[in-house]
Parts: C-alpha cells; sequence; structure tokens
C-alpha cells in the first residue's frame, strides 16, 4: 500500500490514484457494512457451534464425564470437527430428529458460510458487496443470497433448540 499524500487541491493520493474526501466516506461506509455483515454471521454461527458443543456434551459425555471433555477435548475440537461428531450422533441414532439428512446439511452449509466469512474477503465492487469464499468462488452478498442463508440459520437453530429441548438439558433465551 503507498503512502497518504494529502494534496492541497481536496485530493488525496493513495498508492494508486486520486481519490475525493467523497470516495474516502464511501470506503469507510463500505468497510462498516462489511464489519457489520461479517460480525453478523459469525456471531449467528457461534449460536449454532454453542448448540453442537451441548448436544455433543450431553449425549457423549454425560455426568460427570463432561469433565473430559472440558478438560481434554473441548478446546481443540474445530467448528467443523463438531459438525463431524454431530453428523455421527445424528446418523448413528444417538438423537432423533424428523429430517436427519437435512439438519446435517444446515449445519455443514453454516460451517462453510462460516469459514468463508470469518477467512475470506469480503469487498464492494461497482456499489455491490462479493464474498470471495475459501473455495475460489466469488459470491455476490445480494439480498437473495443473505435471505438463503438467514433462512439456514433459522431452521438449523430451530431443529438444534429442538434436540436440546429433548435432552432436556439447555434454556435458550430468543434472539
Amino acid at each position: 500500500m503507498g503512502e497518504i499524500d494529502i494534496k492541497s487541491d481536496g485530493f488525496i493520493q493513495l498508492g494508486g490514484g486520486p481519490f475525493t474526501a467523497s470516495d474516502i466516506k464511501s470506503a469507510i461506509k463500505d468497510n462498516a457494512i462489511i464489519r457489520n455483515v461479517r460480525a453478523n454471521v459469525i456471531e449467528h454461527a457461534l449460536w449454532v457451534e454453542d448448540f453442537l458443543d451441548v448436544i455433543i456434551e450431553k449425549v457423549l459425555f454425560p455426568g460427570k464425564r463432561k469433565l473430559v471433555f472440558e478438560d481434554c477435548i473441548y478446546e481443540d475440537l474445530r467448528f467443523g470437527k463438531k459438525g463431524d461428531v454431530f453428523k455421527s450422533i445424528i446418523s448413528n441414532g444417538l438423537v432423533r430428529v424428523d429430517n436427519p439428512d437435512e439438519i446435517i446439511r444446515q449445519v455443514k452449509e453454516i460451517i462453510a458460510i462460516r469459514n468463508d466469512f470469518a477467512h475470506g474477503k469480503v469487498f464492494f465492487r461497482r456499489r455491490k458487496m462479493f464474498l470471495q469464499a475459501l473455495r475460489g468462488e466469488e459470491i455476490e452478498l445480494g439480498e437473495s443470497y443473505l435471505n438463503r442463508a438467514n433462512n439456514n440459520f433459522r431452521k438449523a437453530t430451530d431443529t438444534l433448540m429442538g434436540i436440546l429441548s429433548k435432552l432436556q438439558t439447555y434454556s435458550v433465551t430468543a434472539w
């Protein structure tokens, strides 16, 4: 990145071309929008991850066994691996749900979305927001994509809260 050179004619030179004060304000606004969208996606993914933590703990490590989970496993179990453990719990019938393939798909998609937003590049081009996903694809973050992701988060959290309710282990406040 080049040096900032404030010119007397009201332009700022930033490594590659002149930018007006309006350009700078627009870039700051775009950056705030990007941070807000990224933070919301990651926050919702953390809810899902928290639900998975409790389900894994209650199904595989009941009672005092949860201390083993907390002491030896929890810190090293990344989100993607928690999705794999959850899939195994569902696939092996340790917890029964109406549409097992659907909740497994939703959790996998949430993990992928979270990873893309946490580690991918979000940017604006021609007043549209895009995500450079980890898989290399470029996704326009328009209303359609964000609504689809939002619906996926809602359906998954509803199902996960239902599982937790069946396990009678967790109280959740509405968000």
